[in-house]
């Protein structure tokens, strides 16, 4: 489950790379097919200046819902070992 988890959060970053590749590809792209107008960029439009950091908020805030899960059925199983114990010991 670990190394899972660590794959799962690796992920994430990877996530955050694409965004802001993605942002750089669209500058050189507007520089070289717009001559260089800087009214037409989606992802880095000066409105948009807070973008990557909305990103990189919304990315730290995903959650694992598989170790959630996971967390709950250990929980559980806890539970239920520890009644078969108390049961067992009352014989």
């Amino acid at each position: 489950m670990r190394k899972y988890s660590v794959n799962y959060e690796q992920s994430h970053q990877h996530y955050k790379k694409i965004y802001l590749n993605m942002m750089a590809f669209e500058d050189m792209s507007i520089d070289a097919y717009s001559d260089g107008d800087r009214t037409k960029p989606i992802l880095s439009h000066p409105i948009a200046q807070d973008l990557p950091q909305k990103i990189t908020d919304n990315i730290e805030k995903w959650r694992n819902p598989f170790k959630d899960a996971w967390m709950m059925l250990r929980g559980e199983m806890l539970d239920v070992k520890a009644m078969m114990n108390a049961l067992n010991g009352r014989s």
